[in-house]
Order: structure tokens, then C-alpha cells, then sequence
């Protein structure tokens, strides 16, 4: 046997051992749990797969700041909405967003890196939600 036949058998085996897991995980509905996206896009993802009007939330007006690189002597990029735009850009919006070292600026409003803001009704939420992180009183 060459070595390609053996490389060739163990994908097929492989492949064929995760397309039965996919399988059963699927006649037992299980689902896998979304992990990179933040509460008002799992929203957003949500409504779209149910066919509803996302239920008080507008996809066309949110903007969500999910990530921010600011270099010094090169253009700048910023994530919006998933989808980088360089510096000098246009967002989603159709206006060009001022980026600093850790926010932008749309609209006449800034919006941190983790905030998601409305820009028709100016309502703002974070990545991570109130309370959800505590600290300890040093002893």
C-alpha cells in the first residue's frame, strides 16, 4: 500500500465519521451554540431565520462596532457590521465614520469598539451586558 492510499482511506474514514456525528446530532435536535456574534446580532440572525421585522430593531440603521485597528502612518480600518472599511470608506450608513484610538465617530455620535447604537432612534447596547461582569472587594 503507498502512502497516498493510506492518506487517501483515513480522510474517507474521517469524513465519513463527521458526516455520521452531523447526522445524529440532527435526528436528536441538538444544535450548536452561536459563539462570535453579540446579543443584537444573535437578534438579528434570529428574526431573519423566523421571517419576523426583528422585533423593535432595525438591521438597515444599526450599526455595530465589533472590531478597530488605528495605525499611525497608514490607513486605519474599522469593523462595522462584520465588514471592515479603511479609512476614508463609507459605511453602511453612507457616511464616512471618523475613527480614533478606540472609538468611532458616525453620525455625530460616538461609538465604542463591543456597542452597537441605532442611528434612527440613538439606542445603544454593548457586547457585554450590564452586570454580567463583577469584581471582588480586595480584602
Amino acid at each position: 500500500m503507498t502512502y497516498g492510499v493510506i492518506v487517501s482511506r483515513v480522510l474517507t474514514v474521517a469524513l465519513l465519521v463527521n458526516v455520521g456525528t452531523a447526522s445524529a446530532s440532527q435526528a436528536l435536535g441538538e444544535s450548536l451554540p452561536t459563539l462570535f456574534y453579540s446579543p443584537i446580532e444573535r437578534k438579528l440572525l434570529s428574526s431573519a431565520r423566523e421571517g419576523s421585522d426583528g422585533a423593535g430593531v432595525n438591521a438597515g440603521t444599526a450599526l455595530s462596532v465589533t472590531g478597530l485597528v488605528k495605525r499611525g502612518s497608514a490607513k486605519s480600518t474599522v469593523w462595522l457590521n462584520g465588514t471592515s472599511l479603511r479609512e476614508g470608506e463609507l459605511a453602511p450608513s453612507g457616511e464616512v465614520p471618523r475613527i480614533g484610538k478606540r472609538s468611532i465617530e458616525i453620525s455625530a455620535q460616538e461609538v465604542r469598539v463591543g456597542e452597537t447604537l441605532d442611528l434612527e432612534s440613538g439606542a445603544r447596547t454593548d457586547f457585554v451586558p450590564d452586570g454580567s461582569v463583577t469584581t471582588r472587594k480586595q480584602k
